[in-house]
């Protein structure tokens, strides 16, 4: 059963996501570059659902997009293109590539997998499942 769909345009919250703290689109847009805009479910969920560690603590997301280099102390070409918008607290990131709003997963390595053609509802429900 899915825990996160199209209702995330609400303000009703599956309980496995309770005590996230909402923040508004215009604020995760601060934390992006200039000429780049997010996928709509994405800014929907900050907004509406919130950022933080998830219940079962298996996942946090973060209150904004994050540059690669701000998390690995520098800058790697592997990560061009790439923003961060959580973590699984074991090692692995996950982000959006921005050349086609992509979720990318990497690692501590800083090597990049696709996770192939994945909504944000459909990556997230994976990962509060898992």
């Amino acid at each position: 059963m899915s825990m996160i769909g199209p209702e995330i345009a609400s303000s009703t919250a599956p309980p496995s996501l309770g005590g996230l703290i909402k923040i508004s689109s215009s604020d995760v847009l601060k934390t992006v570059p200039k000429g780049v805009t997010p996928p709509l479910s994405y800014l929907k969920f900050l907004e509406n659902v919130g950022y933080g560690t998830v219940q079962s603590g298996i996942f946090t997301i973060y209150s904004g997009l994050v540059e690669p280099k701000d998390v690995f102390g520098i800058d790697d070409q592997k990560l061009d293109g790439i923003l961060l918008f959580g973590d699984d607290l074991s090692g692995y990131l996950y982000g959006f590539s921005v050349i086609n709003w992509r979720i990318v997963e990497v690692d501590q390595h800083r090597d990049v997998i696709s996770m192939g053609d994945v909504s944000f509802e459909e990556f997230l429900n994976r990962k509060i499942a898992s």
